[in-house]
């Protein structure tokens, strides 16, 4: 059996699990390859060095009456060369290529399997969301199998009709299995009197940093001991470094830009909470599986499987106000240290039950297979 991955680029998270899939799927004689797209709307770091098939396509961005637009180059050339049994496809709406893809499987009767979190950006409303629901309702009965990001998402499918049995849920992932096992035997410090708040990513405007900036920055105006690392890069790095300045918080908040996985790891190592505020993304399992407790909105939802409120952390509002930032925030400076750290053993536990890599893969293939035998 021959299987085409789509997927919108080739980040370097997802290095771990194309490769464990590609190589549990060999034992069962089915090929992958995975055809990935050339740049991003984001940024974010490729994976330049992959382990398993991995097939580059030329690709044109376009941004028509407020739309992000994909399209590939050459995609059906490449498709009829390797000639697949089935097509996994990392739903995309703004991908025209993608849309293409699936009519032309559906027409070829290549089976096809949908893999989304099923979230929505809240700026697309309107017109805009009739549409992307005519066309999103249209292909999604059109797939055998539906791969989902997180529970939340299996029930809204649930909901529209979709039988259970064609519905497989892949908890979306790490290799936290790697992180825990350097994890192992290192303890953090509970006599320790300062708070550390870490954020991790893309520096966007939807992750709500400025937020939680001026959050903690009143927080330690009011005399919390408190400090507040925020990783990564981005175009708003150099207008949140102003604003630290702005608020006179240099010595508590800091913003060093970019940092190796090696200085990563330390960063996660030394804070006491995570905090996402805004739009999510594969930080928190990061998090989790360094014991952290977390703080963060419900996002795309895959985090629902992840978080329980008061166990390991705390919830966001939906699209918080920064006076919900600084009561989540305050209300999480109000625990002790001790606390705190066995929060963050109830993160590491939960992850480690709910969202190993290879749980994740494991599930791909049962859908893969489950797929394959249809009739």
């Amino acid at each position: 059996m021959k299987l085409i991955i789509l997927h919108s680029i080739l980040p370097a998270y997802r290095k771990d699990f194309f490769e464990t899939l590609s190589k549990q799927l060999k034992v069962k004689d089915i090929d992958l390859t995975v055809m990935h797209g050339t740049s991003t709307f984001k940024q974010i770091n490729s994976d330049t060095n992959p382990g398993y098939a991995a097939l580059p396509m030329p690709t044109k961005e376009f941004n028509p009456f407020g739309f992000r637009l994909v399209w590939w180059k050459g995609t059906f050339s490449q498709i009829r060369k390797i000639d697949p049994d089935m097509l996994i496809i990392l739903f995309n709406p703004g991908n025209i290529s993608f849309w293409l893809v699936q009519l032309y499987a559906y027409f070829k009767k290549i089976k096809i399997g949908l893999w989304s979190n099923g979230s929505v950006r809240k700026e697309i409303t309107g017109v805009k969301k009739n549409v992307r629901e005519f066309f999103l309702n249209f292909f999604l009965r059109r797939a055998k199998v539906h791969l989902c990001y997180g529970s939340r998402y299996k029930k809204e499918l649930l909901a529209m009709g979709f039988s259970e049995s064609e519905i497989f849920v892949a908890q979306n992932t790490i290799n936290v299995e790697k992180i825990m096992a350097f994890c192992e035997g290192k303890k953090r410090d509970p006599s320790a009197d300062k708070i550390n708040f870490l954020s991790v990513g893309v520096l966007i405007r939807d992750k709500n940093t400025d937020l939680s900036i001026k959050a903690i920055a009143r927080l330690v105006r009011e005399g919390y001991n408190a400090s507040y690392t925020i990783v990564g890069k981005g175009k708003i790095l150099e207008e949140l470094r102003s604003l630290v300045v702005e608020e006179k918080m240099e010595e508590h908040i800091f913003l060093p830009g970019y940092k190796s996985d090696e200085e990563i790891s330390a960063c996660f190592l030394n804070a006491d909470v995570f905090m996402m505020p805004g739009v999510g993304g594969l930080a928190v399992n990061e998090a989790m599986a360094y014991g952290l407790p977390i703080l963060s909105t419900v996002a795309d939802g895959t985090i629902l499987d992840l978080l329980e409120d008061g166990r390991n952390g705390f919830f966001f509002d939906q699209y918080p106000s920064l006076e919900n930032v600084y009561d989540v925030c305050k209300k999480t400076l109000q625990k002790s240290k001790t606390e705190l750290i066995e929060m963050g053993e109830q993160s590491r536990q939960m992850v480690k039950e709910r969202a190993t890599l290879q749980n994740m893969v494991d599930n791909f293939e049962k859908a893969i297979i489950f797929t394959r035998d249809f009739k």
